[in-house]
């Protein structure tokens, strides 16, 4: 392996070369730079690393404010930038490309630039997170339009982009005319056949739900992956598992974010997390820079764009996704910690007709007030009738906005508008009960 600042710091201490060797894995598994994986995957604090570079008169550079030549960073692929961490400035008068790096004493990463710029290079250091700020508010339009708009492209009929069509325009219009005419006119008449209406829609959905309900409680509970099965799977066979984590001004929930990480049964070498914060969201990300002990999770940055929703978030996120299987987690999450080789186990054993699993939610605070148990009740509802009942009727699903785990390639498929895909994805529910937690997976 090519000389970094990996090899300076065991060479010094700082390191031990049992870590090294665990990095230098982790970065040919996902072709990073070693100084990604160290500070991506809990191996080294970013504040451990700033001190080193320092003691090397590597101070840092504010790379956001740096004069820069956008001919050359032009040339550049988002991936190769956000996976080796450089960010090429400007040519000097000297006639060198300088470059700002996380690592600047990576060789394989000169030695790529001076073939690709066919100059020599000078490498000042910054920080990674600055890096990743400006490589993906500089070359991330295209994803990020691509995350807005491909759907509209592809398959107008079933975007967002037209709320109403004409002819429903034109049918709301002459409804709520005809309406106000008939109320001119008759207005006690009218006023009792609209209570009537609306009393017996009412009438429908609370009987359609006891319905719902009344078949779900007669559906067995029971575990489709044991512990038993669990405890059978190889790690060693284990694939990576990418996790998406969309977050906005959640600065105060980081902290809890790693250590709820840190609990999942799982290697860390194959957890592939991916923390999408806003472009304009400094407040999380500098806690993310502030941060006294190793974080698990890469920090994609997501450009700005309107609409600012968390499915953009997520849509941006699949392009840099590397696992075979894919979650979304919300900050607060605390999945269960053998959540994830479960959904393996249980993807292993069913068809591959099998595209998603949903995992139920619930409060783990529910006893803390009223509110809590109100919401609690709701969610086990939900969960454990409704849903149920529904796969009773072989109806579509609904999927809620986290703990949805998909087969990443089939949902890129789908992503990607490949029609056939939409008549053979299935959702699987099975209710498992996990420490007194009751989960659809």
């Amino acid at each position: 392996m090519a000389v970094c600042a990996l090899n300076k710091m065991v060479a010094e201490g700082i390191f031990s070369d049992e870590k090294l060797q665990d990095v230098e894995a982790i970065a040919d598994t996902y072709n990073y730079a070693p100084i990604k994986a160290a500070l991506n995957f809990g191996f080294l604090t970013r504040k451990e690393y700033t001190s080193f570079l320092e003691k090397e008169n590597y101070p840092f550079v504010d790379v956001r404010n740096e004069e820069m030549d956008g001919a050359y960073i032009d040339q550049c692929d988002i991936q190769h930038l956000n996976s080796f961490l450089y960010i090429p400035l400007r040519k000097l008068d000297d006639g060198r490309l300088l470059v700002a790096a996380a690592d600047p004493f990576d060789e394989k990463l000169r030695n790529s630039l001076f073939a690709k710029f066919k100059m020599e290079i000078k490498i000042v250091a910054t920080s990674d997170l600055d890096i990743t700020w400006l490589a993906h508010k500089i070359r991330g339009e295209f994803h990020v339009k691509e995350a807005v708009f491909s759907l509209m492209r592809k398959d107008p009929a079933s975007s967002g982009l037209i709320t109403f069509t004409d002819g429903q325009l034109f049918f709301i219009f002459i409804s709520l005319a005809s309406l106000i005419t008939l109320l001119v006119l008759f207005f006690t008449t009218t006023f009792i056949v609209l209570n009537l209406f609306a009393s017996l829609l009412f009438l429908f959905s609370i009987t359609f739900k006891l319905f719902l309900a009344m078949k779900g409680s007669m559906s067995e509970l029971h575990e489709h992956v044991t512990k038993a099965d669990v405890k059978k799977v190889d790690n060693d066979t284990l694939p990576v598992y990418t996790i998406l984590l969309p977050v906005y001004k959640e600065d105060k929930l980081i902290r809890k974010l790693i250590w709820n990480l840190r609990s999942l049964d799982y290697p860390r070498a194959k957890l592939d997390v991916k923390l999408l914060i806003e472009e304009d969201d400094d407040k999380t990300l500098n806690a993310v820079k502030n941060l006294d002990f190793p974080a698990n999770f890469e920090t994609i940055v997501v450009p700005f764009h309107m609409p600012k929703t968390k499915p953009k978030a997520c849509n941006y996120g699949l392009y840099f996704s590397r696992g075979e299987y894919l979650t979304i987690y919300d900050a607060e999450d605390v999945p269960d910690s053998d959540q994830l080789k479960k959904v393996v186990a249980l993807f292993r054993k069913l068809p591959d007709e099998f595209v998603v699993m949903q995992g139920a939610l619930n409060y783990f605070n529910k006893n803390e007030n009223l509110l809590t148990r109100m919401f609690t009740l709701e969610y086990s509802y939900w969960f454990d009738y409704m849903l149920t009942g529904l796969e009773t009727l072989d109806v579509p699903i609904p999927l809620g906005g986290t703990s949805n785990h998909f087969k990443l390639n089939k949902l890129l498929e789908l992503v990607h508008g490949i029609p056939s895909m939409l008549q053979k994805m299935r959702i699987w529910v099975c209710v498992c009960t996990i420490n007194n937690i009751k989960w659809v997976l």
